[in-house]
């Protein structure tokens, strides 16, 4: 009796983005640190009945990147991510929501790590029900041992897996608004694809895992953040004096009584 023969394994085509024509044009500004912006998401309700409500019974939008007074095309932003969002648990929310337009270059209203997915720096994460083999190849690539690098300067031969103790800082570069975003399915994420879009665009530059301190994990570095706390600080600092002072008047009070 013959066996019929296994059908054979069809292996999507590796998509190919034509970017230089973009960055041909953002290379006629000059290239500068814009500074740090720190990786936050707000929940809200999930859409009834959708797989982000079956699986999470949430969803989340991420912090929409800060405004910049002066032309910041082709200027480099650094986004710090704590490792809060780096759990699998999180990956895979993310992955699910596909809050990201574009390919290798997005919207700047495009979830950063979803990026970093897409464009295959760092590993998405899936339901036991998802055959990671049948997503895409270069997800279970053999990787290279440069690839668990510190700092990671090109797309490594397999996306990492973010370190359980590391947070991420992203560095991306802001790139001009496209006419329009192609969406496609890449290392196992899907993006969306748009055409009207009133902001800028971005790809990612390079990777670098960090631990950062405990006191200021999670915390912006911008100067208007500094003042904030600093405002804070001196609320704080006047609130002390003040009870200290009442304390001092009622005791020489009871002293005099």
């Amino acid at each position: 009796m013959l066996l019929p023969l296994p059908l054979p394994v069809v292996k999507l085509p590796i998509k190919i983005h034509d970017i230089e024509p973009v960055l041909e044009t953002a290379a006629k500004h000059p290239r500068r640190h814009l500074g740090s912006h720190l990786y936050e998401a707000t929940t809200e309700l999930p859409k009834p009945n959708s797989s982000l409500d079956d699986q999470f019974g949430y969803a989340s939008k991420p912090k929409h990147l800060p405004r910049f007074v002066a032309n910041p095309i082709n200027g480099t932003l650094t986004i710090r991510v704590p490792r809060f969002y780096l759990k699998p648990r999180q990956r895979q929310h993310i992955v699910l929501e596909r809050h990201l337009w574009g390919a290798r270059i997005y919207r700047d209203d495009s979830d950063p790590i979803a990026a970093a997915i897409h464009s295959g720096w760092i590993r998405g994460e899936w339901d036991d029900t998802v055959d990671v083999t049948m997503l895409d190849p270069r997800i279970t690539a053999p990787n290279d041992p440069a690839d668990a690098e510190e700092i990671l300067t090109k797309v490594p031969a397999a996306p990492v897996t973010p370190p359980a103790d590391m947070d991420l800082q992203i560095e991306i570069v802001i790139l001009p608004q496209l006419q329009e975003y192609t969406g496609s399915v890449e290392y196992g994420i899907s993006s969306r694809k748009s055409k009207a879009h009133e902001g800028l665009s971005f790809m990612i530059n390079k990777i670098r895992w960090v631990e950062e301190d405990f006191s200021s994990r999670g915390q912006e570095r911008t100067a208007a953040a500094l003042k904030r706390r600093l405002d804070a600080s001196a609320t704080l600092l006047a609130l002390q004096s003040g009870v200290d002072d009442s304390r001092r008047v009622n005791g020489m009070a009871k002293l005099h009584a």
